[in-house]
C-alpha cells in the first residue's frame, strides 16, 4: 500500500520503474498534461516527480520541448559503469567490514536464489535488475548514508541500460560471477571479493559494448 507515500513520490515511483524497465522507453517525451490526466492529478506533483527523475539522470528537461527519457552513448555506458564500479566496491568492503556481515551474507545468499530462478525464466529479466538486491544489498549494510544516496541515480541508470540492451544471454554468466563474489564475501576477504567485483563490471561492460555496438 501507498497510503503514507506523497502523490509526487507515488508518481516519481511508478514513473522510474516505467523507465527502468524501458516500459517508457529512451527518447520519450513527457508532458505535463498527459501525466495530470494519467495520474489525475494536478502539475505540481508531476513537477515535482520529473525533477526527481531529472536529478537521478534518467530524464532531462529541453527548453520548449518539456521532458523526456535519457538515451545513453556508448560513452554514456562506460562513464556509468566506471563510477558504479568505483562505488559499489567501496561500499561492499565497508559492509564487509560493518557489524552487520551476517545479515550481509543471509541477504546476498537470498538474492542468488532468487537470481537462479530467474535463469528458467529469462521474461523477468527487467524486474530482477530493477529490483536487484546483490548489488544493493552492499549500500544497505553499510554506514555511509551520503555514499548509499549519492549511488542511487547511478545504479538506477546502470540498471536502465541493463534492461534496454536486453542481454538475456548473459544472465547465467551473471549469476556465476555473482556467485564467486558471494563465496569471497563469506571468506571475509575483503581484497578478493572486491577483486572479483571489479572484474564482474568489467565483463558486464564488455557485454553491453557488445549489444552497443552490434
Amino acid at each position: 500500500m501507498l497510503l503514507k507515500q506523497s502523490l509526487s513520490e507515488q508518481i516519481y515511483l511508478f514513473l522510474k520503474k516505467d523507465i527502468i524497465m524501458q516500459k517508457i522507453e529512451c527518447g520519450t517525451k513527457l508532458t505535463i498534461k498527459e501525466l495530470e490526466k494519467q495520474f489525475n492529478v494536478s502539475s505540481t506533483p508531476v513537477r515535482e516527480a520529473l525533477t526527481r527523475l531529472a536529478q537521478e539522470g534518467l530524464i532531462e528537461f529541453t527548453t520548449n520541448l518539456g521532458a523526456r527519457v535519457c538515451e545513453f552513448t556508448l560513452d554514456d555506458l562506460r562513464e556509468i559503469t566506471e563510477i558504479c564500479e568505483l562505488f559499489d566496491c567501496y561500499a561492499l568492503e565497508k559492509a564487509m567490514s560493518g557489524d552487520k556481515f551476517d545479515e550481509l551474507v543471509k541477504t546476498l545468499e537470498k538474492s542468488l536464489e532468487e537470481h537462479k530462478e530467474i535463469l528458467k525464466d529469462t521474461q523477468e529479466m527487467g524486474e530482477w535488475y530493477y529490483n536487484n538486491e546483490f548489488h544493493r544489498a552492499f549500500y544497505n549494510f553499510m554506514s555511509n548514508e551520503r555514499i548509499r544516496e549519492n549511488s542511487v541515480s547511478y545504479r538506477a541508470q546502470f540498471s536502465m541500460v541493463v534492461v534496454k540492451s536486453n542481454y538475456n544471454e548473459s544472465l547465467e554468466d551473471s549469476y556465476n560471477e555473482h556467485k564467486m563474489i558471494f563465496e569471497a564475501v563469506k571468506e571475509r576477504n575483503v581484497e578478493k571479493a572486491t577483486s572479483l567485483l571489479k572484474a564482474h563490471f568489467k565483463k558486464g561492460q564488455a557485454r553491453l559494448e557488445k549489444v552497443y555496438e552490434g
